[in-house]
């Protein structure tokens, strides 16, 4: 019988340390992933303070009972958010290179720029960052058994 605790426990140095993931799409190129939640305080701590100063807008737009939608305020929102992924998510990567075949290496502004020039890739691994089941513990331990 499967406990909840095997079913629910992560694995919270892999939240914060990350994992090696390669999308299937193209071959020799991996990234280094944390959990965007869970343990990982920093994806959220950094999603806190580029969301502070525009609170009260923020806090509009889920108020707002007009129907209608704040587009500049919803395309900041998703701004930050991409930003905070790039800069406490994505930890690093392999295999990357820029338009014309030359290593772009990993840092900050690198991620938040191919994050921003590849939405498909962000939605991808925001996908992978956010499900619990690559954290979980148990699942883990099994895969290093194989």
């Amino acid at each position: 019988m499967t406990s909840i605790y095997e079913m629910y426990a992560t694995d919270k140095k892999r939240e914060t340390d990350g994992f090696w993931y390669a999308p299937s799409l193209v071959q020799g190129i991996e990234f280094l992933l944390a959990r965007s939640g869970g343990s990982n305080m920093n994806y959220a701590q950094s999603l806190e303070l580029k969301t502070r100063p525009h609170r009260q807008l923020f806090e509009r737009l889920t108020d707002d009972t007009s129907g209608e939608v704040d587009h500049k305020a919803l395309a900041l929102a998703n701004g930050f958010m991409l930003e905070a992924f790039a800069e406490t998510v994505i930890l690093g990567w392999k295999g990357i290179k820029d338009d014309k075949g030359k290593n772009f290496p990993y840092n900050a502004a690198n991620s938040i720029k191919i994050m921003t020039e590849l939405p498909d890739l962000y939605d991808e691994l925001r996908g992978v960052a956010a499900k619990q089941a690559n954290f979980r513990a148990k699942a883990i331990k099994a895969d290093v058994g194989n």
